[in-house]
């Protein structure tokens, strides 16, 4: 690409660029439908069907090896001694903070019901009906769905508040699917159960989302929504399409529902980028997916907006920041390591006709076939893990090679990724621009990643189980969110700040045959008591030499101290003389070069969070490089190499 194809990529950037809290007035749902004509075709309750009923044949052709994975993991639970749920454990989150010592009791019986209710419609001998009539009883006996974290009661949850979050929607759900297969089941011992969960699932999920405008997610505050969004909207639209049979109602449910959608993807960037990461993605993306599988399963086809330019963004996401195996370009509060189930990628590329993305998919299967089994986030049965069931034959069979791209780039997001082949050999970079304010931020304006191999050498931490601190005041005294546990400088001693006004700026492309390089502006995304005038960033893979350099350029107004630059390493770093410490991804030994009068530091970052040591093991590493050069302008220019 030659120099004015780079200015008129740059000019496309500024064009597009949302700033925060910029709408558009897509509409892209009720626009495409009017609430009359969804009234007539939306199919009744009794005449739903989006999965296989509990009697279809579909589920004698099941495979053996699957059926039987699935029956031994309901056989887990048999005669299972359903977790209490106690008082005290709830008000932790007020009291301490911790949100899990409830959380993890509240989601075995979720989970144990879900692989329970599976194990008995692949059977269908009734063995596993007892405990599914306990499970399901004491969640209706609950006095609230809505986990400690994000409840707006004292301590405790005032039962008469009915205010809908992400786990209210999943148990309505939840309890719709059991009723969808087991209904017949349960009206055979007594119909109490099934009005049971109707009153229950209408009183804190249905008819609260229908009385109210005011939750945060659904848009009408002024708020711009976030995952919450469509994750709820997808469990309140199983719970309306399952259990209501009321007309009236359940047309202005599912009218409402995607205007709440709409809400979300007014706002959204049209690039299609996830600001939340790629493990949100699960959560944001695909469950927006999942809500158009539903509006176009329960309107005979009429609400179809899979061919959108931004729906298919927001869905073939995935597979552009997609490196390698289970790992993924991960800012913000992204792990870099996700397993998003096969199928769940296969279904979202052939609705929007992404072949590369059921090529990555189908990939994916090949490696690592149970996988594809597994629900995103364990989302109620019916939602994904049925659905992907049905599509193993087809990700087996299909045949497309899986060839990304050598680059992409998200104009909204301020994103860009780089290969160095298409074979995963090499290296890989990405490097992000954008503001300190985004959903689940970090202060990271202009940090970066690079693989080698298909394999972590300088990373994104991510971030670590979730606390009260981590979405509180305090979020940015946590090491994970700060600039100076990313890939960037601290400049005269301070570190970047969170807030709309910090950001990066002048974000440009150069795009070449063999060299792509990324040049932003970052000095607003500090403080001004950095006194830093002028901070240009510039990242660069060239394919021909095999390097990956990084220069950053500046002039400052005052030095109060030296600037140092820092480096998140996944392995452990060694000096190797003057001006080069050997860093690794595990397998290959590479070098990062810099002038001889920077003073290297290497510390290491003890981990003792589950969350992280799930992907990065014991511990990461920070290279600190601290300038011997005074002056207030100046260049310099890191390499990495073999």
């Amino acid at each position: 690409m030659n120099f004015r194809v780079a200015v008129v990529i740059l000019l496309s950037l500024l064009c597009i660029y949302n700033l925060p809290g910029q709408v558009s007035k897509r509409d892209i749902l009720t626009g495409s439908i009017s609430k009359e004509r969804l009234a007539l075709f939306l199919t009744d309750r009794q005449n739903f069907s989006p999965v296989p009923a509990l009697e279809d044949p579909y589920w004698s052709s099941i495979d053996i090896r699957t059926r039987q994975m699935i029956i031994e993991d309901g056989e887990k639970f048999l005669d299972y001694d359903w977790p209490s749920l106690l008082a005290r454990r709830y008000m932790d989150f007020d009291i301490d903070g911790n949100r899990t010592r409830f959380s993890e009791r509240y989601y075995a019986r979720r989970n144990a019901l879900s692989d329970l209710c599976m194990a008995e419609i692949l059977e269908n001998k009734g063995r596993f009906m007892d405990d599914i009539i306990n499970g399901t009883w004491l969640i209706l006996e609950e006095t609230t769905w809505v986990v400690p974290a994000h409840s707006s009661g004292d301590k405790l949850h005032d039962y008469h508040d009915v205010e809908v979050d992400l786990f209210s929607a999943e148990t309505a759900g939840l309890l719709a699917w059991i009723d969808y297969y087991f209904g017949q089941k349960f009206d055979e011992l007594t119909p109490l159960i099934r009005t049971r969960i109707y009153d229950e699932v209408d009183r804190r999920v249905i008819q609260s989302m229908l009385d109210h405008n005011d939750f945060w997610y659904m848009g009408y505050t002024g708020r711009i929504p976030n995952n919450w969004n469509p994750w709820i909207v997808s469990n309140w639209l199983t719970a309306v399409l399952l259990l209501e049979e009321n007309k009236e109602k359940r047309t202005e449910s599912v009218w409402k529902a995607m205007d709440v959608l709409d809400q979300y993807l007014n706002p959204h960037p049209a690039d299609g980028g996830c600001d939340e990461g790629p493990s949100y993605w699960g959560h944001a993306g695909a469950s927006l997916f999942d809500c158009l599988f539903l509006l176009n399963k329960a309107t005979e086809g009429e609400v179809d907006v899979f061919d959108v330019p931004l729906i298919r963004n927001i869905g073939n996401y995935i597979h552009k920041i997609h490196i390698n195996d289970n790992w993924y370009v991960n800012f913000a509060d992204g792990s870099a390591h996700n397993n998003h189930p096969a199928g769940t990628i296969y279904r979202i590329g052939k609705s929007i006709n992404d072949r590369t993305m059921m090529a990555m998919a189908a990939d994916q299967y090949r490696k690592n076939p149970e996988a594809a089994m597994m629900p995103a986030g364990r989302s109620p049965f019916g939602l994904r893990k049925i659905p992907n069931l049905m599509v193993i034959n087809e990700i087996s069979g299909f045949t497309d090679p899986y060839i990304p791209e050598l680059h992409y780039f998200f104009p909204d997001l301020e994103v860009v990724v780089a290969r160095q082949n298409l074979d995963n050999q090499g290296f890989y970079m990405a490097i992000k621009g954008g503001y300190n304010n985004e959903s689940h931020n970090h202060n990271d304006a202009g940090s970066f990643v690079v693989f080698y191999n298909g394999l972590p050498l300088l990373v994104d931490a991510g971030v670590g189980t979730y606390t009260k601190q981590t979405f509180s005041s305090e979020r940015y005294s946590i090491w994970t969110m700060q600039s100076a546990y990313h890939n960037l400088p601290t400049l005269n001693g301070e570190m970047q700040m969170d807030g709309d006004a910090y950001k990066a700026e002048d974000f440009m492309i150069e795009n070449h045959h063999n060299r792509i390089s990324v040049s932003m502006e970052i000095s607003g995304a500090y403080p001004a008591h950095a006194w830093t005038e002028s901070w240009n960033r510039n990242l660069e893979l060239n394919r021909r030499t095999e390097k990956i350099r990084l220069t950053d350029k500046w002039t400052q107004e005052r030095q109060l101290a030296r600037n140092k630059w820092h480096f998140i390493l996944a392995h452990e770093p060694k000096t190797d003389g003057k001006g080069s410490v050997m860093i690794t991804n595990g397998k290959d030994k590479l070098y990062l070069k810099f002038s001889n009068h920077f003073t290297p530091q290497i510390e290491k970052i003890e981990i003792d969070d589950d969350r992280l040591r799930s992907v990065w093991g014991d511990s990461l590493w920070r290279l600190t490089l601290t300038t011997g050069k005074k002056g207030l302008n100046g260049k310099e220019s890191f390499t990495i190499q073999k």
